[in-house]
């Protein structure tokens, strides 16, 4: 629970530099994004299960690596070329919704982590200048 406080503490200072210039920006989501990664990672690895088969598994999984190391590297070109928003923010929302139904989250955190994957969702859009 302390790293979704965390994480969500993180989201804060993505929304605070929205109206910040864009290497601002980049020097305050690019740190957040990669501390809510941290919680996102797990639940796109969670979803995929959910997917009928490796072929089709693999791809996302590469894709979540490569975003975990775009982030840690802090090269905004290589975070806005991972696939997000067709691979791994519906994998992310489905993990959620795995662990949910498993009884691994109850119905409040898992509402928190849907909360954090969107918040994601609004950085990385706004890293590629779509928000």
């Amino acid at each position: 629970m302390m790293r979704l406080r965390t994480a969500v503490l993180a989201t804060i200072a993505i929304f605070a530099s929205a109206c910040a210039g864009a290497k601002a920006r980049e020097n305050v989501l690019l740190p957040a994004m990669n501390t809510a990664y941290e919680q996102v990672l797990p639940l796109i690895v969670k979803g995929t299960e959910s997917l009928p088969s490796w072929n089709e598994r693999d791809p996302v999984l590469a894709e979540a690596e490569a975003m975990r190391l775009a982030l840690k590297s802090g090269d905004v070109a290589a975070v806005i070329a991972v696939d997000w928003d067709f691979k791994l923010h519906p994998s992310a929302l489905e993990g959620v919704r795995l662990r949910e139904k498993a009884g691994e989250l109850g119905p409040i955190v898992a509402a928190e982590f849907v909360n954090l994957v969107e918040e994601f969702d609004v950085a990385y859009q706004t890293l590629r200048g779509v928000k």
